[in-house]
């Protein structure tokens, strides 16, 4: 995050959102750091973090395509078959496991 973004100009919902975003990765620290201690295996830790990864980094590609589209930039969408990363951070199944998460204001439907 930059030092001093002219939160002004966004909407409070969207920079609600944003900043939010930082408080999910130290959730996901903490997580993590935690669940390695009781992880039968190192590779049950490595998934831990993969999906932690995978969920920040869907919500930081869905936020910054928010931005865009109030700022009146047009969306960035990967078309190449061979650069799309968005399948692995959108998979059709999310994890049961995972403990859920309190949605932000910004993630709430509109009526």
């Amino acid at each position: 995050m930059p030092d001093a973004p002219d939160w002004r100009w966004i909407s409070p919902h969207l920079s609600d959102a944003i900043l939010g975003l930082q408080l999910k990765v130290r959730y996901s620290k903490g997580y993590i750091a935690s669940q390695a201690v009781v992880d039968a295996t190192a590779f049950d830790t490595v998934a831990t973090i993969e999906t932690h990864a995978r969920r920040r980094g869907a919500r930081a590609w869905q936020l910054a395509g928010n931005l865009r589209q109030e700022c009146g930039l047009s969306a960035t969408d990967v078309h190449a078959e061979e650069w799309d990363f968005t399948k692995r951070l959108f998979p059709e199944k999310e994890d049961a496991d995972m403990p859920n998460e309190p949605a932000s204001a910004a993630e709430k439907p509109k009526s």
